[in-house]
């Protein structure tokens, strides 16, 4: 190859960073909140296994504590985040090395050692859920769905263990979204049936079957 077909192919592997890197500024933006909310949603119900259609996830405005309706599910969408991260002004950065790169050379950024603090998930997630930021009544109303994107962080207890200090809470619901793994922890009489653990529901797999087919 010469030079100038190399010159070419890595001009393009620069400008295909770019525009990701700009879309990633875009979507992780405050005013994109709303769409990464029903991402959220979107990625945990395919890790459920049901069928639906995009325009069935819509985001809530106002100050309404529901963040994504999804048919009888009104979530509300925490996540547990790397709290050392600065992720929106890491993008920045990277985007504007992106842009400045002359060279595939130019893209990768400075390294930074980090000390590996490892987190225990079940302890924020009961931080989360037990705010006093509603009222019994609205949480009752609520599904509280939680993302967890912080690096080294797992369960220090089985999940249902878990589950049982949450129970208490108020919640209609709560769930987890761990990776590619949805944890459905806690759930009540009233909440969405897909959103119930099989343990507390024996007809769980029939409803979610079920679901396939009204979508």
């Amino acid at each position: 190859m010469n030079s100038t077909n190399t010159n070419t192919a890595e001009q393009e592997v620069i400008d295909s960073v770019r525009r990701a890197r700009e879309e990633e500024v875009r979507f992780f933006s405050c005013a994109a909140k709303p769409e990464r909310e029903r991402w959220v949603v979107h990625e945990f119900l395919m890790r459920l296994g049901l069928k639906f259609f995009d325009r069935e996830l819509n985001s809530e405005v106002g100050d309404s504590p529901v963040d994504v309706t999804f048919r009888s599910a009104r979530f509300q969408i925490k996540e547990i985040s790397d709290p050392a991260q600065r992720r929106h002004a890491e993008i920045k950065e990277s985007l504007q090395r992106a842009q400045k790169a002359t060279t595939v050379r130019d893209l990768v950024g400075p390294v930074t050692a980090r000390d590996i603090v490892l987190a225990d998930v079940s302890k924020l997630l009961f931080q989360i859920a037990a705010t006093f930021k509603y009222s019994p009544r609205v949480k009752s109303d609520l599904d509280l769905l939680v993302y967890v994107t912080r690096p080294h962080a797992g369960f220090n207890e089985p999940h249902r263990v878990a589950a049982n200090k949450l129970k208490s809470l108020g919640w209609r619901s709560i769930s987890c979204l761990f990776g590619e793994k949805p944890l459905l922890l806690v759930a009540t009489s009233y909440s969405p049936p897909f959103l119930c653990p099989t343990d507390q529901n024996p007809n769980q797999a029939m409803q979610r079957t079920a679901g396939r087919s009204d979508a």
